[in-house]
Protein backbone atom coordinates (compact mmCIF):
# COMPACT_ATOMS: atom_id res chain seq x y z
CA UNK A 1 0.00 0.00 0.00
CA UNK A 2 2.91 2.55 0.80
CA UNK A 3 4.23 1.74 -3.00
CA UNK A 4 0.33 3.45 -3.81
CA UNK A 5 -0.20 6.16 -0.79
CA UNK A 6 2.31 8.84 -0.02
CA UNK A 7 2.19 8.66 3.93
CA UNK A 8 4.70 11.42 3.97
CA UNK A 9 6.30 11.87 7.17
CA UNK A 10 3.74 9.65 8.94
CA UNK A 11 5.39 6.16 10.64
CA UNK A 12 3.57 3.65 11.26
CA UNK A 13 2.79 2.16 14.68
CA UNK A 14 5.66 0.51 16.55
CA UNK A 15 4.85 -3.71 15.76
CA UNK A 16 2.04 -2.72 13.30
CA UNK A 17 2.01 -4.62 10.14
CA UNK A 18 0.58 -2.74 6.56
CA UNK A 19 -2.13 -5.02 4.72
CA UNK A 20 -1.29 -5.52 0.75
CA UNK A 21 -4.58 -4.09 0.22
CA UNK A 22 -7.51 -1.54 0.96
CA UNK A 23 -10.95 -1.82 0.06
CA UNK A 24 -13.61 0.40 0.79
CA UNK A 25 -16.94 1.38 -0.49
CA UNK A 26 -19.88 4.06 -0.21
CA UNK A 27 -23.54 3.66 -1.14
CA UNK A 28 -25.34 6.55 -1.47
CA UNK A 29 -28.72 7.53 0.35
CA UNK A 30 -30.44 10.83 -0.05
CA UNK A 31 -30.44 11.01 4.10
CA UNK A 32 -27.06 9.54 4.41
CA UNK A 33 -23.91 11.55 5.61
CA UNK A 34 -22.46 13.99 3.34
CA UNK A 35 -19.27 13.73 0.75
CA UNK A 36 -16.77 15.02 3.49
CA UNK A 37 -17.75 12.80 6.10
CA UNK A 38 -17.52 9.58 3.49
CA UNK A 39 -13.80 10.89 2.43
CA UNK A 40 -13.42 11.15 6.00
CA UNK A 41 -14.29 7.79 6.90
CA UNK A 42 -12.35 6.14 4.06
CA UNK A 43 -9.36 7.74 5.27
CA UNK A 44 -9.63 7.17 9.00
CA UNK A 45 -10.03 3.26 8.23
CA UNK A 46 -7.10 3.38 5.22
CA UNK A 47 -5.44 5.29 8.40
CA UNK A 48 -5.59 3.08 11.38
CA UNK A 49 -6.72 -0.37 9.78
CA UNK A 50 -4.46 -0.83 6.80
CA UNK A 51 -1.73 1.52 6.88
CA UNK A 52 -1.53 1.78 10.68
CA UNK A 53 -0.32 5.07 10.96
CA UNK A 54 0.50 7.12 14.13
CA UNK A 55 -0.95 10.62 14.21
CA UNK A 56 -2.35 10.71 10.98
CA UNK A 57 -5.47 12.11 12.52
CA UNK A 58 -3.26 15.32 13.14
CA UNK A 59 -2.26 15.61 9.74
CA UNK A 60 -6.03 15.35 8.50
CA UNK A 61 -7.90 17.58 11.31
CA UNK A 62 -11.84 17.19 11.50
CA UNK A 63 -13.34 20.25 9.57
CA UNK A 64 -16.73 21.32 10.05
CA UNK A 65 -18.79 19.33 7.85
CA UNK A 66 -16.99 16.11 9.89
CA UNK A 67 -16.86 17.46 13.53
CA UNK A 68 -18.77 15.76 15.76
CA UNK A 69 -19.92 12.51 13.66
CA UNK A 70 -19.64 9.32 15.00
CA UNK A 71 -20.41 8.05 11.39
CA UNK A 72 -18.80 4.67 11.05
CA UNK A 73 -18.63 2.59 7.59
CA UNK A 74 -18.49 -1.14 8.18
Amino acid sequence: MTDLVDVGDLKPLPGSAHANWFLGYAVGDPAGVDGPQIARDLMEQMCEFTLHLDGWDRTFPRTEATSGSDTQLH
